[in-house]
């Protein structure tokens, strides 16, 4: 199945990552209230852990409680698709690419610390998939290089700004990296992946700015153990965030130009502009000045705009304070 993102629809992801814990049944329970919290797909991490960790690195043991076998993750695929979601994940190693794209997985995400990974990116461009690249950690250049590897092939591709810090302060989210991912990639979808736990201002300023996927790390319970859990969203708060992407899109409408009166403000605009009215007892003959007429609501009459166009002429008729002005009052 291949993946396409709206260019006005958020497209939201629940990153379970290694959320499930190594627990088949928690990973189905994960994925079905990532569904009930208004996702649009879930996305885990694949790995061998021999693949991609040395035996010295500090972890190296600890992560292998966190493997998902290939038919761990069928059921789970098939879970997602139950629940109408995309499933799809991050391989660490060319050995999950194969797993993953034996599965029909419907698009590759490319991590933050893998976009110069140049072995990796080659197994990923063989399958022709869409393909999420990560930009935490990176400078300009290797962006510019990961997406250019990929769209060698001419693939579906999504860049994604990210701040790789778990989690992320608000003052560093550097969301100006979207309008920057944008203007760089003009034919390129651009989203943000999210490390902060902000569920409200971070997503409806991403989109704003023209983010159109987000990706957030979920979990059933932040109370659970695990790399993950204390820094994702729970189902509540992943919630309140898609609430707020809901809003943002909302809220953007359309620019003056396309829209022109804007629909709602018709009903106050008679109400809210001025017309011009006399602001003092006139004979006939009177020249109107500045200081004898005067701008009140409502805007029923002859509007205010016309105003230098009536400063200086002549009143054919005498006139009392409070009156409405009306052109057939003047030569």
């Amino acid at each position: 199945m291949k993946v396409k993102f709206d260019d006005v629809k958020p497209y939201i992801i629940a990153e379970i990552g290694m959320n499930h814990n190594g627990d088949l049944e928690l990973g189905v329970k994960t994925i079905k209230a990532a569904a009930e919290a208004g996702a649009s797909a879930v996305k885990l991490q694949t790995f061998k852990t021999a693949k991609f960790l040395s035996a010295q690195n500090f972890d190296t043991n600890e992560r292998q409680k966190y493997e998902l076998s290939y038919d761990e993750l069928k059921k789970l695929n098939s879970v997602a698709t139950k629940y109408g979601l995309d499933f799809f994940s991050t391989p660490l190693d060319n050995e999950s690419v194969t797993m993953l794209n034996k599965l029909g997985v419907s698009m590759f995400k490319l991590a933050s610390a893998d976009i110069n990974n140049i072995p990796l990116i080659n197994e990923i461009r063989k399958t022709s998939k869409p393909v999420i690249i990560s930009t935490g950690y990176s400078d300009i250049h290797e962006i510019y290089a990961a997406v250019n590897m990929f769209s060698s092939l001419n693939n579906d591709l999504a860049i994604l700004h990210c701040v790789a810090k778990y989690p992320t302060p608000i003052e560093h989210m550097n969301l100006e990296n979207i309008s920057l991912l944008k203007k760089l990639f003009p034919d390129k979808k651009i989203g943000l992946s999210d490390h902060s736990r902000d569920t409200v201002i971070i997503p409806a300023v991403a989109y704003g700015l023209g983010a159109r996927i987000f990706e957030k790390h979920f979990t059933l319970d932040n109370a659970l153990p695990g790399y993950d859990h204390s820094m994702s969203l729970n189902p509540v708060e992943f919630q309140s965030m898609c609430q707020s992407l809901k809003h943002a899109k909302v809220s953007l409408g359309s620019h003056r130009i396309v829209s022109g009166q804007i629909e709602v403000e018709k009903e106050r605009k008679t109400g809210a502009r001025r017309s011009i009215f006399y602001s003092a007892n006139l004979a006939a003959g009177s020249v109107l000045t500045e200081n004898n007429i005067i701008a009140l609501r409502p805007g029923d009459g002859v509007s205010v705009s016309c105003w230098n166009d009536i400063v200086g002429k002549k009143l054919k008729r005498a006139t009392k304070e409070g009156e409405r002005f009306h052109w057939d009052d003047i030569a």
